[in-house]
């Protein structure tokens, strides 16, 4: 899931199996960030959060004799 925030901050969530990968976040900065802006995130009136999510289809492999 790719989360980008009002001020430019975008955060990269991985899921497995249904779970938060929370290991493997990651977060990217605007290069023009006040100090403090990268560890809170708010949110004033009229602006919003956009969240954007793909999913893949694991093929499953089988090792079956005909």
């Amino acid at each position: 899931m790719t989360v980008v925030y009002p001020n430019g901050i975008i955060d990269i969530i991985p899921w497995e199996n249904g779970n938060v990968d929370k290991k493997n976040i990651q977060r990217f900065l605007p290069a023009l960030l006040k100090d403090g802006e990268s560890e809170t995130i708010s949110l004033k009136p009229g602006e919003s959060i956009v969240g954007h999510y793909s999913a893949s289809k694991k093929t499953l492999s089988s090792n079956f004799d005909d």
